[in-house]
C-alpha cells in the first residue's frame, strides 16, 4: 500500500469518527433538554407573564434602539385629526419619538394600577418625564419595562385572582382611554309581545 493511498485511508477514517462523534454529541445535548412537563414544573405565575411580556418588550425596545436619532421626529403623515378625535389624545400622529414615550408612559400607567398607585398624568399628551432625545427616551422606555415587569412579577397563586383595585387616571379620564381599547356595546335585549295564547319575538334591532 503506497502512502498516497495510506493517507486517504486515514482522512476516511477521521471523517467518520467526526461524523460518529458529532451525533453522539447531538443525541446528548437532545436528551439533556428538559420536557414540557418538566418546564411546567418550574413556572410560576410571574415567570408566565413576564415571559409573554418579554416578547413586547424586545420588538418595542429594539426597534426604538434601531432607529437612528435623527429619524426619532418622522411623522408617518403630516395631517391634523381636527375634530375626528374624541376629546383625547394628540392633535396629529405623534413621531417616533413621541409614539416611544407615549408607550413608555403607559407601561408605567398599567404598572401603577397592578400595585394600586395613581398612574403618570396626561400619557395621551405625552406625560410628564421630560425626555426628548433619543438617549433619554430610551432610558425611559427602559424603566418602564423594568417597572412592568416587577409589577408582574410579584403576582402569584395567591394574589392572582384579586380584584385590582383600578386608580383614576390623572388629568382627564381620557388618558385611560387612549391606552385602552374600547368599550364592546352590548347586544340589545329583544323585545316580545303576547297576543292571546301566542308568543311572538319581534327581531333584535
Amino acid at each position: 500500500m503506497n502512502r498516497p493511498h495510506r493517507a486517504l485511508i486515514t482522512i476516511r477514517v477521521v471523517v467518520i469518527l467526526l461524523v460518529g462523534l458529532a451525533f453522539l454529541i447531538a443525541r446528548f445535548a437532545r436528551a439533556q433538554q428538559p420536557t414540557a412537563a418538566e418546564l411546567a414544573k418550574k413556572e410560576t405565575v410571574a415567570s408566565a407573564f413576564t415571559r409573554g411580556f418579554g416578547y413586547q418588550e424586545y420588538q418595542v425596545r429594539s426597534a426604538a434602539e434601531a432607529m437612528p436619532e435623527g429619524k426619532y421626529s418622522f411623522r408617518p403623515v403630516e395631517n391634523n385629526f381636527k375634530n375626528e378625535t374624541p376629546g383625547f389624545g394628540p392633535a396629529q400622529l405623534r413621531t417616533f419619538g413621541e409614539q416611544v414615550k407615549h408607550v413608555a408612559c403607559a407601561n408605567l400607567g398599567f404598572a401603577a394600577e397592578l400595585d394600586g398607585t395613581t398612574p403618570p398624568p396626561a400619557c395621551d399628551k405625552g406625560g410628564s418625564n421630560p425626555a426628548k432625545t433619543k438617549k433619554e427616551l430610551l432610558s425611559y422606555l427602559r424603566d418602564s419595562f423594568a417597572a412592568v415587569n416587577k409589577s408582574l412579577g410579584a403576582i402569584n397563586e395567591k394574589n392572582m385572582f384579586d380584584a385590582i383595585t383600578t386608580a383614576k387616571w390623572p388629568s382627564t379620564s381620557a388618558s385611560t382611554a387612549s391606552c385602552r381599547p374600547p368599550a364592546v356595546p352590548t347586544r340589545p335585549k329583544s323585545r316580545t309581545r303576547i297576543s292571546g295564547t301566542r308568543r311572538k319575538q319581534n327581531v333584535r334591532y
